[in-house]
């Protein structure tokens, strides 16, 4: 080739390209494959066989349950859903930068933790006529999975701060 002639779009022989980009991937779909396929078949069975037992339970009351289900449906997603969004939001403006992204994990992990033992951990919906509804201590499992998030994300941590060390290192040297 010669210098004049081009051999990669917008360059000549005489200068360095880059490569070319990639082509873009948003034109391919991904169906998921066969274990979402197979998951989403099961999650829907599952479904469908609730719905069917609970149709079929003589104490239910069919009106009663598609209110319950249907206003806590709602009450997820226009509430609860909105206020962590918000609260996300707001954390993850004020720590951008300031705290590193694995504690950030653990912090907000420990958070949905919490909220979600807490029922438990207060023993909401214990009852002394039901010795065997909420035998557990929840408090104590709450605590052993807090410290096993903390202790991933601090291994996690020590070992980025370790390889951006050696990283530093084999640069200087380098």
């Amino acid at each position: 080739m010669t210098a004049e002639t081009p051999d990669v779009v917008g360059t000549t022989g005489d200068e360095t390209a880059a490569p070319a980009p990639p082509p873009a991937d948003h034109d391919r779909h991904d169906d998921g494959g066969p274990v979402f396929w197979v998951a989403t078949a099961i999650g829907w069975a599952i479904i469908l066989i609730g719905v069917r037992t609970g149709l079929r339970d003589r104490e239910l009351e069919p009106w009663s349950l598609a209110k319950w289900v249907g206003g806590g449906l709602l009450l997820h997603d226009l509430a609860w859903l909105t206020v962590v969004a918000i609260i996300g939001g707001v954390l993850a403006y004020l720590l951008r930068g300031r705290v590193p992204v694995v504690l950030g994990w653990a912090l907000a992990t420990t958070a949905v933790l919490t909220i979600i033992a807490w029922p438990f951990v207060r023993g909401y919906g214990r009852r002394a006529d039901v010795p065997s509804a909420l035998q557990r201590n929840y408090a104590e499992g709450l605590l052993a999975y807090i410290a096993v998030t903390w202790l991933l994300a601090l291994i996690v941590y020590v070992i980025g701060r370790l390889r951006g060390r050696r990283d530093d290192r084999s640069q200087a040297t380098g």
